[in-house]
């Protein structure tokens, strides 16, 4: 099967000498927010969704609908016990 390099996010998992990938439904254009407990958080693509992937099975868990491009960096912060994400649209 061939693919594009347009909208194929790759991993490589060094120690267990195998790849994986997580199909993304449109071109990605910004930075990536991989988490301890495998999720990946990736936003910067045409149609204005951050997205939310299982890294160890490419499934997509969840998206959101940016009111503009999401252009920054995702970041994680910890408030009081409970873990939140948030990134920079505009």
């Amino acid at each position: 099967m061939k693919f594009s390099a347009l909208g194929i996010l790759g991993q490589m998992i060094i120690d267990l000498g195998e790849s994986r990938m997580i199909r993304m439904p449109t071109s990605l254009l910004a930075p990536l927010l991989v988490t301890g407990g495998d999720v990946v958080f990736a936003g910067g693509t045409p149609d204005r969704e951050f997205r939310a992937f299982d890294a160890r099975t490419g499934d997509q868990l969840w998206s959101f609908p940016a009111p503009s491009g999401v252009i920054g960096v995702p970041t994680s912060f910890e408030v009081d016990g409970e873990q939140y994400i948030a990134v920079t649209a505009g």
